[in-house]
């Protein structure tokens, strides 16, 4: 592992048992979440990883924090292999992992005031009362929350500062590493843009890392350093933000690319329309998982898998297709 890679994956798996009914002796099948997947994120970046709902993004974010357990494959941190490590183990590395949730609404207690809410972390790390009020009161105004706001309960906030308060909680223990999932997507279009200004003046101040998650293109073209494309459990491509967006191999990212709206009435944009549904990842296609909806499909997409090349400049593609154009300019 890179000295310059905070977290790194390799062949990661997640596989959710399930027991159907009606059939003999209650045979097992599996939801094949996240199903072999490989990446790091480097220190001080942003990773955005997107595609469309059910594509096991979310997933992936708990099993690099041990939310969930793994089902194979290795997760290392800071060049540490944290794959199999016990509740107490992970302990001491939580102070370096922390995680945004999606909705501001749920993820809080209701109960409790906005001021435990955010010194919690700090409490169960054993930082004392005296210190957790003095920098609860220092996290809110870096969120843009005032101080004398400390007692008071979720509700009484709006969407866009519940998130902040999830976002200062996240921070409060001066972490390394943020997990984003999708911290935008239940604000209103104008919140989105503060939250989002906020999470990058956020990570320069802190030098904070961050996986962010989203199906949103256009987000993640304005936060990201490098960009993961995730279809049904499997990445299909991974680039730099420049690459991605100018040179984007794999017909799915082709498609998504296609769906961000241009801001210029006079401009048309042709659509890549894709046919069909997601197929369910209980049973997923063979070979290649996107070939049930890819234009380009040809007889060895359905027999073969596509390895995940390099094909230079920092970009890696699953697709047979590329494999092939390569292979022939060579």
């Amino acid at each position: 592992m890179s000295a310059a890679n905070l977290v790194e994956v390799k062949n990661l798996v997640k596989h959710f048992p399930l027991i159907t009914r009606g059939q003999l002796l209650g045979r097992r099948v599996a939801v094949r979440a996240v199903d072999g997947i490989s990446f790091h994120i480097r220190q001080g970046e942003t990773l955005g990883l997107v595609g469309e709902s059910g594509c096991g993004k979310s997933t992936v974010g708990r099993l690099i924090l041990r939310l969930i357990n793994v089902t194979s494959g290795e997760i290392f941190f800071e060049g540490r292999n944290i794959t199999r490590h016990s509740k107490k183990e992970m302990m001491p590395l939580r102070r370096h992992m922390q995680f945004i949730f999606q909705d501001p609404y749920s993820s809080l207690n209701p109960r409790k005031t906005v001021g435990t809410i955010i010194g919690e972390p700090m409490k169960i790390h054993g930082i004392s009362k005296e210190e957790r009020e003095a920098m609860v009161e220092q996290l809110m105004e870096h969120v843009g929350l005032s101080p004398s706001q400390i007692r008071k309960y979720p509700h009484e906030f709006s969407g866009g500062q519940r998130q902040r308060i999830g976002i200062a909680r996240a921070l409060a223990l001066n972490p390394k590493l943020v997990i984003c999932d999708e911290p935008v997507s239940a604000l209103d279009v104008s919140i989105q843009a503060q939250v989002i200004n906020l999470l990058q003046d956020l990570q320069l101040e802190f030098n904070l890392t961050y996986l962010f998650i989203s199906h949103d293109l256009s987000v993640i073209k304005h936060v990201s350093t490098r960009v993961a494309v995730m279809y049904l459990g499997k990445l299909v491509e991974l680039a730099t933000k420049a690459e991605i967006y100018q040179r984007h191999c794999h017909p799915y990212t082709e498609a998504l690319m296609s769906a961000v709206p241009i801001p210029d009435p006079e401009r048309i944009k042709k659509r890549t329309l894709l046919e069909g549904d997601v197929p369910t990842p209980i049973n997923p296609p063979s070979g290649c998982r996107f070939r049930t909806r890819c234009k380009y499909v040809q007889a060895l997409c359905t027999r073969e898998e596509p390895d995940f090349i390099d094909i230079g400049s920092d970009h890696q593609v699953s697709c047979h297709r590329v494999a092939k154009t390569r292979l022939n300019a060579a």
